[in-house]
């Protein structure tokens, strides 16, 4: 059963309400990272599962969990949050088409502005494509997808695939090529795993607002049957 009714689902602003004062918190410019999102909240049993909704990319659920405990710190409760792996046979994140094996080092530029940046650049001394729908390379998109199925980590996952490989050695960094839906997007290796515990709706909803323009309506169908589909998975 779902918690939240389809209008407070789909709000701009995070509102808590303590039942027994009725007192509501309310969390709007301060955390402004959880905007663009829309968060489902259902309760099954002693568990409460959520389900966010999000365009790109974004921390949305560690900021959640922050504006949640801000709230909580008061009555001395901590909330605690578990990933749920989406449970289904379909390679979830998008499907991979290319990958690009990188020789990277940090940058040597004498520039002072660019030592003085949190996340320097790396340069890319050599690089090596892989064209992941070829047959002959098969086996590197399985292993890529093992991956992707949290059946290996991505360490494991680097030294296998260069392992197929010949002249290899100096190899240290990759980036990947999804496509999702019909559209493409590219994924430093580092960021891959980070976007594994996603279930991809883009097609599903886009092809629901072209047929009823009612955004709303087909995003909340989508994170029910999500949630459904999670709970006869019985990963919980």
């Amino acid at each position: 059963m779902a918690l939240a009714t389809p209008d407070w689902r789909l709000c701009r602003t995070v509102i808590f309400i303590k039942r027994q004062t009725g007192k509501k918190y309310n969390f709007d410019s301060d955390s402004a990272a959880l905007y663009a999102y829309h968060i489902f909240v259902y309760e099954n049993g002693d568990t409460i599962v959520a389900i966010f909704h999000r365009q790109n990319g974004s921390g949305c659920k560690s900021v959640f969990l922050e504006t949640a405990n801000k709230a909580l710190k008061s009555v001395g409760l901590k909330l605690d949050m578990d990933l749920i792996v989406p449970p289904f046979n379909e390679i979830q994140g998008g499907s991979p088409t290319r990958m690009t094996l990188q020789f990277t080092r940090e940058n040597n530029s004498s520039d002072i502005a660019d030592h003085m940046k949190v996340s320097k650049k790396k340069c890319i001394i050599r690089d090596l494509g892989l064209n992941l729908e070829a047959s002959e390379n098969r086996k590197i998109l399985g292993i890529i997808q093992k991956m992707q199925l949290k059946r290996i980590n991505k360490e494991d996952a680097f030294s296998q695939i260069k392992a197929e490989l010949p002249n290899s050695e100096e190899y240290n960094d990759a980036e990947i090529r999804l496509k999702i839906g019909n559209q493409a997007k590219n994924v430093k290796w580092n960021d891959f795993e980070h976007i594994m515990g996603n279930y991809d709706i883009t097609q599903k909803l886009y092809e629901g607002y072209r047929a009823t323009q009612n955004f709303a309506e087909v995003l909340i169908e989508l994170a029910d049957e999500y949630y459904q589909r999670i709970i006869e998975s019985e990963v919980i």
